[in-house]
């Protein structure tokens, strides 16, 4: 739940989410708090579809009125930019006695944001449906099984594994650069090379923001605009050069 609220609230800080078991019912503090970020933002979740305590297809449980799981995942594809309809693939059933198995949906076609590196990196729309799944972990062997209301444990699949490599392919995105960000850049690179200055993690960090920025403009389909193209020559000329700089 509060996953999706920090994405919503703090997308400058949170490159994605990975919610398990969780969701936000209907009205959520008054309906004051969107239901998506204001960008694209990945997110993989993870649900029981036994769920007792936040049913998956949605309903009344514990005082209130939670919304389906296929509703959220999807309404966070549509902010994504992603297809309608997600591609349905059954994982192997590892663990033929934990009673589970797991059916990985993915929404494709999502729009793209632009990382550190200059890359154009799909918003992730992912959903992991544990078919006769509780309100668990799933590959947890520690605590959930010691909780006899929240049986069965899925063991097909490890949440902890599959959070740790999505995140592991998402950063913060960086914003757009307009025709001035990429003056700046190629005032910046220049001066790399002409005065070198002192190259602390500050300058560094810098330097590799505009050459990323280069190299996203040079990808195709880059979305980088077409308005930049009045000072983006200035940008390479200086760019070729600092790229000699040891």
């Amino acid at each position: 739940l509060m996953s999706y609220v920090f994405a919503v609230l703090r997308p400058e800080t949170f490159a994605a989410i990975a919610p398990v078991a969780g969701v936000r019912w209907f009205n959520y503090e008054g309906g004051t708090i969107p239901e998506t970020p204001a960008r694209k933002f990945p997110i993989l979740h993870i649900h029981g579809t036994s769920d007792s305590l936040v049913p998956y297809n949605g309903g009344f449980s514990f005082r209130r009125n939670w919304q389906p799981v296929e509703t959220v995942v999807g309404n966070w594809a549509d902010s994504n930019g992603c297809s309608d309809i997600p591609l349905v693939e059954a994982l192997p059933d590892i663990d033929d006695s934990d009673r589970s198995t797991v059916d990985l949906l993915t929404y494709e076609d999502c729009d793209t944001y632009l990382d550190v590196d200059g890359n154009q990196v799909p918003a992730e729309t992912l959903l992991y449906r544990v078919n006769g799944g509780d309100h668990n972990w799933p590959g947890d062997f520690d605590s959930w099984p010691n909780d006899p209301d929240f049986l069965p444990v899925n063991y097909d699949i490890s949440a902890s594994t599959e959070i740790l490599n999505f995140f592991d392919r998402h950063t913060l995105p960086v914003p757009e650069p307009s025709a001035v960000v990429f003056l700046v850049c190629g005032m910046l690179l220049t001066a790399a090379v002409q005065i070198r200055f002192r190259r602390n993690s500050l300058s560094t960090s810098f330097l590799g923001q505009c050459r990323g920025y280069g190299r996203a403009f040079r990808q195709p389909g880059s979305a980088v605009s077409s308005l930049n193209l009045v000072v983006v020559s200035a940008f390479f000329v200086s760019a070729r050069v600092a790229r000699a700089v040891p």
